[in-house]
């Protein structure tokens, strides 16, 4: 009981998580980011170039292929530094 009275204080205080662990969220916060934008140029590298011997739209091949992008899932990515 007294761990959860020890607990009650921390979070009323506004300090829900230790400073080192939020340190390693946001450390792994920015490597997934990293991750996310390399995936995402690669993706637009290749869609690029088949752009370019396709005939129609791409949207229309993406749709066709079933391919969402973040644009098309409406992402929020403003959030994302």
């Amino acid at each position: 009981a007294k761990s959860n009275e020890e607990r009650l204080v921390q979070l009323r205080s506004g300090e829900v998580i230790s400073p080192q662990e939020k340190a390693k969220i946001e450390a792994e916060h920015s490597a997934m980011v990293k991750h996310w934008k390399s995936r995402k140029r690669m993706f637009k590298n290749i869609a690029d170039a088949i752009g370019e011997g396709y005939p129609g739209k791409m949207s229309d091949l993406f749709n066709e292929l079933d391919i969402e992008t973040d644009e098309s899932a409406q992402a929020d990515l403003s959030i994302i530094s």
